[in-house]
């Protein structure tokens, strides 16, 4: 006995020394591994660092050289042009233009003269003066004669508004003198963007730095660009390391601005003053060591526990075959808990299939409190009479042959009556002698949720089916392959086939492609495939089974399984045609209008916001005298304006960019020195992105010249007219003055017939007068009547009213008027002069023993200004209207209605002085006439 209870204790012991060695050994080995490992990171740290810093270097040398040459040549473009006696800008603005397009590391390529103003090269606007006197590399070549390049401190340009690292050189006058600077302005954003396409990882860093080590460029950029220009972040080892007159290094230390552990390797670009440094955080390169390690870590924790685990599994083997007894009552104790806790319905059937025991789920199911309710139950007591008719018609063969039932589906309702479903598995439970079913173990799992979720499926699959076959586009599914495996109606209908063709023959999208879409229909479906993209649209064209050519839009998505394998490709086409028809008749619609824009002998053209030329057809640039449309265009319109026309052609263009449509008169000086009068009619448009100016205009240097010549013969007849009569009537008076002396004087020795004569002859002469009197007021019309101002219409027709009123009262002439009444740049004597005449005959020719009824009205549309003096008295004959405005032109009898016949004609007059138009309506004699003018609503602005 005492052998016995010793041994198993040595055992223990010699199995404890095992394990503590074999572990002993394990931890050895894991930190050897974890050691080199880890030296191993470090070391492809420096070489990546190091290769990146190498390719930097000569990629910033390359960029530098080209940036060098570009100015070289343009040093040499502008002493070429020194010694052909001038500096032409616009051939140097386009030769300084093409070498930054060709350099698209630049921003600009610029020269600023000896005063530091930047005169020439790409951004620079007209008349701009920027000053860049104060630039660090204007001041060093101002005051030294050195041929180098120049790589200046990063500064923030005034014309860019951004930071840019500055590159000039020396720009010299033939005799050696200072004449300005070359520069190149390279901005921090594309140096910034180039490092980005780096791989240095989260916490890597990309420096470019100055020949003092100041931070010129730093990726990422932190929040604030101009938080880190100009920095010095030099550390002591890159300070010892540049002071031992290394140009290359690789340093491991803790950033200066932020901290973090890095590997640095720093190369200084080959013959400039730049040094370009690249770190990897440690964080990043050493975060898969870092993995590993703890992998390997718990690898040997689980070795450790499980040594542990295996000898306590050995310390306690002898003590379970001793508690054997206890582990059976403990099974079944966990038995009953399982019963009680378990989701599934276990439960055990005698041969008459009444319940021994079940799991306490089942007892909830079917409405008992606790499980052992139901034993001594039969399926009748506790389901419906139908459902347990299924269960005993499936047992009964169980019953009878032994056979289980596995994974057999099968109903149930709870006892609310709620239906549900089980996946059922039936054991037979057999008699000591194996043959006889004594009872039957089922296991049932309620997978309900299942059930729904499955039908649920099949009515999503019967509602896609229904889309794939109604939808108004086409719709297929597409093997890997190409090959169509599903196509609906309307897919077929676009590309001329049926269904059956199409499957049966096993169809590829490549037989319908037209064979100069297919190579780029291919592409994308090689990106889909190899997840670059996760669905794609392309316009393309299918080429119909009659031969016809029809345009799609094609949208194409891949779709994969759970493990990300490609299934196949859902594609769904609409007809785009028409569209596409459409878009070739307006691009020769577009041809045909450019067609008529470049011959139509008018100017057409287009200014921006800023009154700089977009556009200008052939006949515009004939009228400006330009040999070509790039020797004006992106320069301001009113270089070709004569100075005393610019002010009002701006203020034209800024109304028209406000919304207005205006016109304008105005001369232009030619390029090569001719002069012409133009007049353009200037509307706004949405072009460009912005809205601008869009004009034409038309020469009118010859009908200007016929004008000025019909105005001053205009006016050289007015003034004669009024000299003739201002001198008739001295002559007149006194012919008429005598008259009536001897008219006094002779009365008692004259006859009735002369008396009736000499009544005659001194009415004729008062006739003759007032018929002067009237000319004469017919040529102050314009000419010594009040100037043109900004009146109001309704003040001039009070004021002409009362004038009239004696007139109106005398004949109890009742006078209406109604409508609007508009503000007006006019004459105001001129207006109430016309309101008197119109209104005054209708007042005078009216029928005797009537009251006059006169109405006027007055109405605004389209900017005219209508108005209408209607009268109820003895109206025109029609056919007589035109000699209404006249000269001395009477219609009535002077017996019957005083007047001179000149009231008209000066109303015309006063209308037309205003660019209006006048004209009279009647039905005929005894009904009435209607005077009707219209005027132009001009206010004082216009």
């Amino acid at each position: 006995m005492l052998k016995d209870t010793v041994a198993p204790s040595r055992f223990f012991l010699q199995m404890v020394a095992g394990a503590v060695l074999v572990n002993l050994a394990m931890f050895f080995l894991v930190g050897l591994i974890l050691y080199q490992s880890y030296h191993q990171y470090q070391h492809n740290a420096e070489k990546m660092t190091q290769s990146l810093a190498h390719i930097l270097e000569e990629s910033f040398s390359g960029m530098l050289a080209r940036v060098d040459a570009s100015m070289l040549s343009a040093i040499d473009e502008v002493q070429r042009q020194y010694k052909s006696g001038k500096i032409n800008p616009a051939e140097l603005n386009v030769f300084l233009q093409k070498r930054q397009v060709r350099l698209p590391e630049i921003d600009n390529l610029r020269i600023a003269n000896s005063a530091g103003i930047i005169s020439y090269g790409t951004g620079v606007l007209p008349g701009s003066n920027v000053d860049i006197n104060d630039r660090k590399h204007f001041i060093y070549f101002k005051s030294k004669n050195d041929d180098r390049l120049f790589i200046s401190e990063p500064v923030f340009a005034r014309i860019d508004k951004k930071w840019v690292l500055p590159i000039a050189r020396r720009l010299n006058h033939p005799d050696g003198t200072f004449a300005g600077i070359v520069y190149a302005l390279v901005s921090l954003e594309k140096i910034s963007t180039s490092f980005s396409h780096l791989e240095v990882g989260k916490g890597g860093i990309v420096n470019l730095r100055d020949s003092d080590m100041n931070i010129i460029v730093r990726y990422p950029e932190p929040s604030s660009a101009q938080a880190t220009i100009g920095k010095n972040t030099m550390t002591p080892q890159l300070k010892s390391s540049l002071e031992a007159g290394l140009t290359k290094g690789t340093y491991r230390v803790a950033g200066i601005l932020d901290q973090v552990e890095r590997t640095y390797s720093y190369r200084k670009v080959s013959g400039y003053p730049l040094y370009i440094t690249v770190g990897f955080s440690a964080d990043d390169y050493l975060a898969q060591w870092r993995n590993s390690s703890l992998k390997l870590v718990g690898l040997s924790a689980v070795f450790l526990v499980i040594s542990v685990l295996l000898l306590g599994m050995l310390y306690r083997g002898e003590r379970r075959r001793r508690e054997a007894v206890d582990a059976l009552q403990i099974l079944n104790r966990d038995f009953m808990t399982l019963l009680e806790s378990t989701t599934d319905f276990i439960y055990f059937k005698d041969r008459d299939s009444r319940i021994r025991f079940c799991s306490q789920t089942l007892a909830n199911i079917t409405g008992h409190q606790n499980w052992r309710e139901m034993i001594g139950k039969h399926d009748l007591e506790i389901f419906p009479e139908d459902v347990a008719k299924i269960y005993y018609e499936e047992e009964l063969p169980l019953f009878n042959s032994g056979s289980p039932i596995l994974n057999r589906i099968d109903p149930y309702y709870d006892s609310a009556g709620r239906q549900g479903w089980v996946s059922t598995n039936k054991w037979p439970v057999f008699a000591e002698d194996g043959k006889t079913v004594t009872g039957i173990f089922g296991i049932s799992r309620d997978i309900s949720d299942f059930k729904r979720a499955e039908i649920s499926l099949r009515l999503s699959e019967a509602r896609y089916r229904a889309t794939f076959d109604h939808a108004a586009v086409g719709i297929a599914q597409v093997s890997t392959d190409g090959v169509f495996l599903e196509i609906n109606r309307v897919f077929c209908n676009i590309i001329g086939y049926t269904q059956s063709e199409v499957l049966s023959q096993h169809f590829s999208f490549g037989q319908i492609t037209y064979p100069e879409d297919l190579a780029s229909d291919m592409a994308q479906v090689q990106r889909l495939l190899s997840g670059a993209d996760d669905h794609y649209e392309m316009e393309k064209r299918y080429i119909r089974k009659d031969g016809g050519i029809v345009w799609v839009n094609l949208s194409v998505a891949l779709l994969r399984d759970t493990e990300g394998l490609a299934l196949y490709f859902i594609s769904s086409v609409v007809d785009i045609t028409q569209r596409k028809q459409a878009e070739a008749q307006l691009l020769e619609s577009e041809a045909h209008l450019r067609a008529i824009i470049n011959n139509e002998p008018a100017c057409i053209k287009i200014v921006d916001d800023q009154g700089i030329l977009i556009q200008m057809n052939p006949a515009g640039l004939e009228m400006i005298e330009a040999d070509s449309l790039a020797q004006v265009a992106g320069r301001p319109v009113t270089g070709v304006i004569a100075p005393e026309y610019r002010e009002a052609f701006l203020q034209m263009h800024k109304r028209v960019i406000a919304g207005e449509s205006m016109q304008l008169k105005f001369e232009v000086l030619g390029l090569k020195g001719g002069r012409r009068m133009l007049e353009t009619h200037a509307v706004p448009m949405e072009a460009y992105g912005k809205r601008v100016q869009l004009a034409v205009t038309r020469d009118i240097t010859e009908r200007q010249r016929i004008e000025d010549a019909l105005k001053r013969s205009n006016a050289d007849l007015e003034r004669f007219a009024y000299s003739v009569s201002h001198d008739m009537r001295q002559p007149l008076r006194a012919v008429s003055g005598h008259l009536q002396l001897l008219q006094h004087s002779l009365k008692e020795q004259l006859s009735e017939d002369d008396l009736l004569n000499m009544n005659f002859a001194l009415d004729g002469a008062k006739r003759m007068d007032s018929m002067i009197v009237s000319l004469l007021d017919y040529s102050r019309v314009g000419r010594k009547t009040g100037e043109k101002q900004g009146i109001e219409s309704r003040a001039v027709l009070d004021e002409a009213l009362s004038f009239l009123q004696p007139m109106i009262q005398e004949s109890a002439a009742q006078v209406t008027f109604q409508g609007v009444w508009p503000q007006l740049f006019a004459s105001r004597d001129e207006l109430t002069r016309l309101f008197q005449n119109l209104i005054g005959n209708a007042i005078k020719f009216h029928e005797s023993g009537q009251a006059p009824l006169i109405e006027i009205k007055s109405v605004v549309a389209k900017a005219m200004w209508r108005v209408s003096v209607k009268d109820h008295g003895v109206g025109i004959d029609p056919k007589q209207a035109d000699r209404l405005f006249q000269f001395f032109s009477r219609l009535q009898s002077r017996t019957i209605f005083e007047g001179t016949g000149m009231g008209l004609a000066l109303c015309r007059r006063i209308v037309e002085h205003h660019d209006g138009r006048i004209w009279v309506e009647s039905a005929g004699v005894g009904s009435g006439s209607t005077f009707i003018f219209e005027l132009p609503v001009i206010t004082h602005d216009h």
